[in-house]
């Protein structure tokens, strides 16, 4: 149960990186708010791309 929950807090926080990584490219021609949608968007997706390569059902 650990390695899992490693594992997928692994595969999101490698994939936040790599959004903040693009949301920084544009970052400095948005308003706070949408930076701040963005940052949810990062986790989301962060989260339900681990799920899927995890291939978790639960």
């Amino acid at each position: 149960m650990l390695r899992a929950v490693l594992m997928t807090s692994v595969i999101t926080g490698v994939f936040c990186a790599v959004f903040a990584a693009f949301v920084d490219v544009i970052t400095d021609a948005l308003d706070m708010w949408v930076v701040i949608a963005l940052a949810f968007l990062s986790g989301f997706t962060g989260s339900l791309f681990a799920q899927v390569v995890l291939k978790r059902t639960t």
